[in-house]
């Protein structure tokens, strides 16, 4: 079970539970009621276990706000059951989850309510004085764990941006370390072709000629020369060769720098073995796209995975990232970060296709070969 929280604050929600419940169960005001008192605070257990369990948020979009709903609910039957005001730190519990939900609006509305729940059910039910301390007090309460959860939220996304943009740069300074190399390699083979290249073929044919034309007792010796300085220039040709072939850039690797630690989601990558991009316009293009991919997963949708596919055909080149996020219709708006994408796709004369449904989010892109 994957959780929405960190270790330690699953732990103290547990205590905080447990606590709660002790007590209750230990002061009992209606001992008739203990049974269904205990089974509440079971339901109640369960009920909170479910609403912070990060999985079933990707799946069952509906069983989240049942889970809220009916804490809510078992939170007022322990109230008009017990009258007992420590029932309210189920309410704290509560708040603390929903800022991870919903919006701040929501949040001021469900104070108040159950602030006058309280009030309303230790005058009507227990027969006490109206009283509003009780309620303002508990009311600063969840005003305090509301502002610590939202600064736990800010501070968790602050972190989760700051690690994003990490893998980022170590995935575009990849990039650009292979796109120094093959420049640094195509300029040794055209300064070993251009200046050495020149000059040993210079030296082999004049060797040559001096071979013809002079007597046998230094014959031999200039055919070991002559020898020695074509080895050298096969060698410096072998050299340059070598350096041409040698400028393919691995955008595997620099896909694996960008994805390796992408917080919350679990992507996979397929990618073709052997699969090498010689031009570096292109690679930016495809580690851009992925990231932008990425970016809008984590920011716009609810998914935990996200599948990568480059491969070559035999006329273009295929870059395919899909997830299963949620989406709630077809429809979407082109954002900046798409349009860029869509832009930088048609000046390399490619294709870009987007499509969004109930099952996931998905960005095909279709550029030439190289």
């Amino acid at each position: 079970m994957k959780f929405e929280y960190e270790n330690n604050s699953i732990i103290t929600c547990f205590c905080s539970w447990l606590a709660t419940c002790i007590v209750c169960i230990a002061r009992p005001n209606e001992p008739e009621t203990l049974s269904l008192q205990l089974v509440l605070h079971g339901i109640m257990a369960v009920l909170i276990a479910l609403t912070i369990n990060h999985a079933h948020n990707k799946h069952d979009v509906w069983l989240r706000p049942v889970c809220i709903l009916g804490q809510l609910f078992t939170l007022m039957a322990l109230l008009y059951l017990t009258g007992e005001d420590i029932v309210l730190i189920y309410s704290v519990m509560l708040l603390a989850q929903l800022p991870y939900f919903y919006s701040g609006k929501i949040l001021f509305l469900y104070i108040p309510f159950v602030m006058f729940y309280y009030a309303a059910v230790e005058h009507y039910q227990w027969g006490k004085a109206w009283d509003f301390l009780s309620p303002m007090v508990w009311g600063t309460f969840h005003l305090f764990a509301y502002m610590v959860t939202v600064h736990a939220i800010k501070a968790q996304r602050a972190e989760e941006k700051t690690n994003q943009m990490n893998q980022e740069l170590i995935a575009t300074q990849a990039l650009v370390k292979q796109t120094t190399e093959q420049q640094e390699r195509l300029r040794l083979a055209r300064e070993l072709h251009d200046s050495v290249g020149h000059q040993l073929t210079a030296m082999t044919i004049k060797l040559d000629v001096a071979r013809r034309s002079i007597g046998e007792q230094t014959h031999s010796q200039l055919d070991e020369l002559y020898q020695l300085s074509k080895d050298l220039l096969d060698d410096v040709r072998q050299v340059v060769s070598d350096n041409r072939l040698q400028t393919g850039l691995d955008i595997k690797q620099a896909l694996l720098e960008l994805t390796q630690a992408t917080p919350k989601i679990q992507c996979h990558l397929h990618i073709e073995a052997g699969f090498e991009l010689h031009n570096a316009n292109l690679a930016h293009l495809i580690l851009r796209s992925t990231q932008e991919a990425l970016s809008n997963a984590l920011k716009h949708s609810s998914a935990d995975t996200v599948n990568i596919h480059l491969e070559k055909k035999p006329s273009h080149i295929v870059l395919v990232i899909n997830d299963n996020g949620q989406n709630k219709s077809a429809s979407f708006n082109m954002g900046n970060g798409l349009t860029g994408l869509h832009e930088r796709v048609a000046e390399v004369d490619g294709n870009l296709t987007i499509e969004a449904n109930h099952t996931g989010f998905e960005i095909r892109i279709s550029l030439p070969h190289e």
